[in-house]
């Protein structure tokens, strides 16, 4: 009984950071090396953990922009409709373009918010 009541706690406390929300370094010290392979890297099976981490982050956002909208808040990046989205690799690379400081202590769902504001800035007319 205290042999499963350990594994129940060493679980639940390993899975605590990525609910917590990952850190844009952290998905980037997993990201790069497997970029970094090419085309062999897709067949590391890290990858639907980070494509899985990078989707969670992406409808957070999402659900964000349609809140601040709902409540008659600006927009925090202003991407035309007809535009498509950004390459996998273009996000990483950008990703990768933010100052190390904020790579640390920024979310991956605020970073790429960040990301998408600084290529999609919003104009006030």
């Amino acid at each position: 009984m205290q042999r499963l009541l350990l594994c129940a706690m060493i679980v639940t406390f390993a899975a605590a950071p990525a609910a917590a929300g990952q850190t844009v370094a952290g998905f980037l010290d997993r990201a790069m090396p497997i970029r970094d392979q090419g085309v062999l890297g897709m067949l590391s099976p890290e990858v639907p953990a980070l494509r899985a981490e990078a989707k969670a982050a992406v409808r957070q956002m999402r659900a964000e922009r349609d809140a601040r909208r709902a409540a008659g808040k600006p927009p925090l990046y202003c991407k035309p409709a007809d535009e498509p989205d950004p390459s996998v690799e273009e996000m990483v690379d950008a990703l990768a373009d933010l100052p190390e400081r904020q790579q640390r202590a920024l979310s991956l769902k605020d970073g790429i918010v960040r990301v998408m504001a600084r290529m999609y800035p919003c104009r006030r007319r």
